[in-house]
This record gives C-alpha cells, sequence and structure tokens, in this order.
C-alpha cells in the first residue's frame, strides 16, 4: 500500500492512513534514497498508529511536504527530529486534530511551531495525551502543550484528555489568544461549579462549552 501512495504523491488530496506498527510516517513519508517526498496537493492528512517508531529520527532542513495542507489529524510516533512534518501549512491549516507525546511537544517548543499567533487560519484544534512508552508528558506539561496551540483565529477548542483543574488553571494565562473561542469542550473531565466559573471567565464569547 506505502509505495502506492508514494507513486500517486503529486496527485493525492486526502490521505488517511494507519496501523498498529510505530513510524506509520515512514511508510509513505520518504523515497528509496531517505529523502522526503512532497504531496504538493495534499489537503487531509490524517495518520495514526499505536506503539514507538523504530529507527533513528531525521532532520529536513527547508523541505515543505505539504505546502497545502488544510487538515492534519496526526496520533502517531515521530520520526523526524525537527518540524518537517508541520512546517509551510502556518497559512493553509484550518483544523489541527494532535496526540501529544513528549516527541511532538519537544519539536513544537524547539521550533516555535504554533507559537505567536502563526497560524493565522486554524479554526478547530482537538488534542489529547498521547501515551507512548517513555514519551508520557505530565499532567501540567499536556495542558501548557495544549493551550499553546490555540491561535488568534481558533474559534473551538477540544481536549479529550482528563486534565486536573489546576493544570488547566495553571495554563491558560499562558495563551493570549482566548479571546475568540467560541467552542471549548473538555472532555473526559469533571469540575465543579467554581471551577467552570473560573475558567469560563477567560472565554468572553464562548457560546457552547462541555465537561464531563
Amino acid at each position: 500500500a506505502s509505495w502506492a501512495i508514494k507513486k500517486s504523491a503529486v496527485t493525492l488530496e486526502n490521505l488517511h492512513y494507519g496501523g498498529t506498527d510505530g513510524g506509520v510516517l515512514k511508510e509513505f513519508m520518504f523515497d528509496d534514497d531517505g529523502q522526503v517526498i512532497v504531496y504538493p496537493r495534499l489537503r487531509d492528512l490524517q495518520v495514526y498508529d499505536s506503539s514507538n517508531a523504530k529507527g533513528e529520527r531525521t532532520t529536513h532542513e527547508s523541505i515543505v511536504p505539504f505546502p497545502v495542507l488544510q487538515r492534519l489529524m496526526v496520533h502517531s510516533s515521530c520520526v523526524f527530529k525537527d518540524d518537517t512534518l508541520f512546517r509551510g501549512s502556518s497559512a493553509t491549516l484550518v483544523s489541527l486534530d494532535i496526540g501529544l507525546h513528549r516527541g511532538f511537544v519537544d519539536i513544537l517548543r524547539e521550533y516555535k511551531v504554533f507559537s505567536q499567533g502563526t497560524h493565522s487560519n486554524m479554526i478547530h484544534i482537538n488534542v489529547a495525551l498521547d501515551h507512548r512508552d517513555g514519551l508520557t508528558l505530565s499532567d501540567d506539561e499536556f495542558a501548557e502543550a495544549a493551550f499553546g496551540l490555540v491561535s488568534p483565529s481558533t474559534q473551538s477548542l477540544t481536549i479529550n484528555t482528563f486534565t486536573p483543574y489546576q493544570c488547566i488553571s495553571n495554563a491558560i494565562p499562558t495563551c493570549p489568544y482566548l479571546g475568540n473561542i467560541q467552542i471549548l469542550h473538555l472532555e473526559n473531565t469533571e469540575l465543579s461549579v467554581l471551577e467552570i466559573f473560573n475558567i469560563l471567565k477567560h472565554f468572553p464569547h464562548v457560546t457552547d462549552f462541555g465537561c464531563c
């Protein structure tokens, strides 16, 4: 299947690909010489795997594999040492669904991928904690990283992982772009009425709120 995907790289607009082995991204991101393949028309990429990638992670400076990407769903191990997966989509990405683990968070921080409102059109964010051997984040690290994804254009934020109130409360002040969020869902998180009140006062335009 992977060779057929690579063969169609110049025409593909949607790609949904997953498996149980780690490193699913490796199966279609590299050619036989180990160079990154560019998908010039790909708008929707969804990838997932359930274990850590084997082998050394690689760096690929200046390559933009998905120049027109609009939707990215990635719940997979990290096969890059740099921001190759996220590079070049700051003006086009509309929807992000990501499973955060230490591999991704270290890259996002080092390369400031979503910092300073760089993704000017990213409206929808869905984020969960990705439990991988040796890569799981603490509650505080996860909350800070989750809110760190928010851009000035974000209107919908869903956090799909139990997150203690104190961690949410600590992370909120680190994000300057909460004013445009209209939909806020904190899934698998139980909050008291007072805690909900304290959270919502930071989201002045929320019309749809949920927690359970």
